[in-house]
């Protein structure tokens, strides 16, 4: 009993795959593909069209949802994708996915300047004095905390030197409230 051959086609890069079942058998590129695809559509044979276009899009996708989830900051994409207007990764163009691709992952970065990386160290000495990093681990609350907007709006490499100066006073003010706080609470506590 022989399998039955399946074909799918992509008219946009004029490629044509032959599958015995669900195992590729092999396939045309170029003109052999297109003249391939009109004899097989004369014998009736169904043929899927494809698109990589699509394809390519939907692993741009998944590339960009496995960074922000090592990021740990996966659950924060409805923020940071609603400047593009839209409310899912896949209703994302594919230069927007490669914006994101380019902002997010760390193999574009550029090398810190040695100014950049005594600020970083500075709001990380910051973020540990408020509480938000204690061990190694704590990555993912540190950038979930820094995306958000009324703090940073960004995470620590991608914020410029200006960005990270704002940032250290802000982080300032909101460790000596609540150290403030905290000590009030205290004396409270010791009045009663």
């Amino acid at each position: 009993m022989t399998k039955q051959l399946n074909y799918k086609y992509d008219p946009t890069t004029l490629q044509l795959v032959i599958y015995e079942g669900t195992r590729m058998m092999g396939g045309f590129i170029g003109e052999q593909a297109e003249k391939q695809f009109k004899k097989i559509l004369e014998t009736g044979a169904k043929i899927e069209l494809m698109n990589t276009t699509d394809h390519k899009r939907k692993q741009k996708v998944q590339q960009l949802r496995a960074t922000w989830i090592s990021q740990g900051i996966d659950t924060l994409r409805g923020q940071i994708i609603e400047r593009y207007g839209v409310r899912s990764t896949a209703d994302l163009t594919e230069q927007q996915l490669d914006e994101l691709l380019h902002e997010f992952s760390a193999k574009y970065q550029q090398e810190p300047t040695a100014e950049a990386r005594r600020m970083r160290s500075e709001v990380m000495t910051l973020l540990t004095r408020y509480g938000t990093y204690r061990t190694d681990d704590d990555w993912v609350r540190v950038n979930r905390f820094l995306l958000d907007k009324r703090i940073a709006g960004k995470l620590l490499f991608q914020l410029s030197i200006p960005e990270m100066q704002a940032l250290k006073r802000k982080l300032h003010k909101m460790c000596d409230d609540k150290e403030r706080n905290e000590n009030e609470v205290k004396r409270q506590i010791m009045m009663n």
